[in-house]
């Protein structure tokens, strides 16, 4: 069944794509040189509760990797509440304000696909589920640079009859949400997020 989120998760899509073409051709906007898109680095309340959404979001994923459709229920009603307390008056970006506005409309579309988590019966549909609250807070992490620690992106190419799906994990160990103890360690790392080492470097 579609859900009215579904759109907005494709009008999040069109805007993140526009947003990163424009970090990566910033010559296309020398008209405006007065109002640069320049990371100068997330507050401390901000990473405080980015680390409180990612926690709730690792009971999740570890709910499904133990196929325990009541916890991730209880996880995904966590996660949302997280969501909701995201700081993101604290975000570090640009001075057109350009980044909070994008990250508040994930924050909205992570809270539907939490929502329609929980509202699924079978632990199948929840996971379909997870993959796009996966998704979601990914983008959401490199969409405000997240300065807490490193972030995993694996994948598993049989997800969903081999058309494959990712997650995020605090550890590059393979524990595989989609299939649980079925086939626990099916998936290899293809991304990683680390903010706070190169913000050091500079």
């Amino acid at each position: 069944m579609k859900r009215p989120y579904l759109l907005i998760l494709i009008l999040v899509a069109v805007a993140l794509s526009a947003y990163f073409i424009l970090l990566e051709r910033p010559g296309k906007h020398s008209h405006t040189p007065d109002q640069p898109l320049s990371f100068t680095g997330n507050g401390d309340p901000f990473n405080r509760s980015f680390d409180g959404l990612l926690a709730a979001y690792l009971e999740l994923k570890e709910a499904l990797v133990e196929s325990d459709s009541v916890k991730a229920d209880q996880a995904a009603a966590r996660v949302s509440k997280a969501a909701d307390s995201l700081k993101v008056n604290e975000i570090g970006g640009d001075s057109t304000g350009t980044i909070p506005k994008l990250a508040e409309t994930l924050i909205l579309s992570l809270k539907g696909s939490c929502d329609g988590l929980a509202g699924e019966k079978d632990l199948q549909s929840k996971r379909k589920e997870f993959e796009m609250v996966s998704d979601i807070i990914y983008n959401l992490a490199r969409t405000v640079s997240y300065t807490g620690h490193t972030l995993y992106y694996p994948h598993c190419p049989m997800a969903f009859d081999n058309r494959g799906a990712y997650w995020l994990s605090d550890d590059p160990v393979i524990r595989n949400p989609y299939f649980g103890n079925k086939m626990l360690r099916c998936g290899t790392v293809e991304d990683s997020l680390g903010y706070a080492t190169s913000l050091q470097s500079k």
